[in-house]
């Protein structure tokens, strides 16, 4: 993907919910270096990947967002659920792009989602012959009857000559990465988690993903005579000291080391607090956490001032 290769998981990624995974990799650019000298500039990359699984198992993953414990499970799907006009909202925008293949031929098609159709006993289409029949009619009487009748069908192809599948013939192609710009705040969060990593441990990485890649053996780079080293540059540098941090202690200036990157706050306040005399907070989730949001939005007040901001106590 672009100038990374990722390495397919044995089991699976590191789970971000919605369906979506965590795949490690190895970026890889030619650069040009000091005197002309070409480089191989490397470093580890993660991206995300839809979870292969089938469709009924991400319709669920969707549903269940980053609920802990989860609420839907295939298990609980019998052949008279349908799913309610929110949960198709949010479902018709999960599948929307996706890259499904069948399981109800003998070759794996596969076919890209363009939307969500109705339920599968309602979703009618043209036959060859010009009668009119229902997905699941058709599949009872060309396959084998539905076990799902009510849950929706997934149009594929083109508006102007689709071709609609129940959700439980189809499986999530494998290989498909997802596009980042879709995460959420709490999937970013878990990606950043993952990505962070001390440069021993990501130098490490690079050097066993590198060796696993096998370069010394590629057909390509020996057929225009290239040859990558084993071995890495080295750079000569230096370390800045951190900068010390003044702070305010008892109304008296008080200058802070850090260590390591990190230092402590106990017993400080800024040095020249700042004033906010009005906050607010804007809340997506469940109407009943407004007291838990009224609890938080006092105890970020209460802290600020403590800080030695000048801060109203509601938001």
């Amino acid at each position: 993907v672009g100038n990374s290769a990722y390495e397919v998981p044995e089991r699976s990624g590191v789970n971000l919910k919605f369906g979506v995974e965590l795949w490690r990799g190895l970026f890889i650019s030619a650069r040009v270096g000091e005197g002309y000298r070409p480089m191989v500039n490397i470093d580890v990359s993660h991206a995300a990947f839809y979870r292969p699984q089938s469709v009924l198992n991400y319709i669920c993953d969707v549903l269940n967002a980053d609920r802990s414990p989860p609420r839907y499970s295939v298990d609980q799907i019998q052949s008279n659920t349908r799913l309610t006009e929110g949960e198709l909202n949010i479902v018709g925008r999960a599948v929307k792009g996706l890259r499904v293949t069948v399981t109800h031929r003998p070759c794996a098609a596969e076919y890209r989602v363009i939307g969500i159709a109705a339920d599968a006993s309602r979703q009618m289409f043209a036959l060859y012959d010009g009668r009119e029949t229902s997905v699941a009619d058709y599949f009872g009487e060309t396959y084998f009857q539905l076990r799902f009748p009510r849950m929706p069908a997934l149009q594929a192809g083109s508006k102007s000559k689709s071709a609609y599948f129940p959700v439980e013939v189809c499986n999530v192609a494998e290989k498909q990465r997802y596009d980042a710009g879709k995460l959420s705040s709490f999937q970013r969060t878990l990606v950043i988690r993952q990505c962070a990593m001390d440069a021993p441990t990501r130098l490490h990485m690079c050097t066993d993903m590198l060796r696993r890649a096998d370069l010394e053996n590629d057909e390509f780079l020996r057929e225009f005579g290239l040859d990558i080293a084993q071995t890495y540059i080295d750079v000569p540098g230096r370390i800045l000291r951190a900068p010390k941090l003044e702070y305010k202690r008892g109304g008296r200036s008080a200058v802070v080391e850090p260590s390591n990157g990190t230092w402590e706050m106990r017993d400080v306040q800024f040095f020249q607090g700042g004033n906010c005399a009005n906050f607010s907070a804007v809340v997506f989730g469940c109407p009943t956490l407004l007291d838990k949001v009224g609890e938080f939005c006092t105890i970020v007040a209460n802290v600020c001032n403590d800080l030695g901001m000048n801060m109203g106590r509601k938001a």
